[in-house]
């Protein structure tokens, strides 16, 4: 699959042969296909830009990029990794839902909130590193995530989070987090769907 635009578009274009659609005046990628290769021109990937891609296995995603939309990569099922670059700040509701191939990433050290079911449904994540810009994680964001066994948060002092953030975790699964830090005990509570109630464990380093 290609995607070209006319290089008569004033409003559009698909520069570097990148096989995607880009708005020329944003700099942001609107429409992308299993061939795409993102330009390091884009600074954003919109809303459902991959959605529903399943033939995508792997995406580069280039330094500069600030902001990754609603549903952008939701059910891209054949992607296995996410490399992000530290520029990207945002991450949207349902970024990566339903990126069910997908075993591990590491969040942005710029990110300061992750969105409703930004990875819900992730069915093969198996652990994730979240940086300590993050202050806040919204309700559902690592729902159904039922291979994930290990969450490392960097954060001294523990991000928001909601009784359903890890809604449906493996059982047994470790949370590491610095030494001395404070407000983890929100997240390990036994009461339902907090982690302590999938009985996982806290260590410090």
């Amino acid at each position: 699959m290609s995607i070209t635009v006319d290089s008569n578009n004033t409003v559009y274009d698909s520069r570097n042969n990148c096989n995607a659609i880009i708005k020329t005046s944003t700099n942001e990628l609107i429409q992308g296909c299993k061939n795409t290769v993102i330009p390091n021109s884009v600074t954003s990937i919109g809303e459902e830009a991959f959605y529903n891609c399943s033939g995508l296995t792997s995406i580069n995603l280039p330094d500069g990029l600030t902001s990754i939309g609603k549903w952008a990569f939701a059910n891209c099922y054949g992607i296995t990794s996410i490399v992000m670059p530290d520029s990207v700040t945002t991450i949207e509701d349902a970024a990566f839902q339903g990126c069910s191939g997908l075993t591990s990433i590491v969040i942005s050290n710029s990110v300061t909130y992750i969105d409703v079911s930004a990875f819900g449904n992730c069915s093969s994540l198996t652990s994730v590193t979240i940086p300590d810009s993050v202050t806040r994680i919204a309700e559902h964001a690592f729902s159904n995530c039922s291979s994930l066994t290990s969450i490392t948060s960097l954060a001294t002092t523990a991000p928001t989070i909601k009784g359903n953030t890890f809604q449906d975790v493996k059982k047994g699964g470790t949370l590491t987090v610095p030494s001395g830090s404070t407000g983890y005990g929100t997240w390990m509570s036994t009461r339902d769907y907090y982690l302590g109630y999938y009985n996982w464990t806290k260590v410090e380093q």
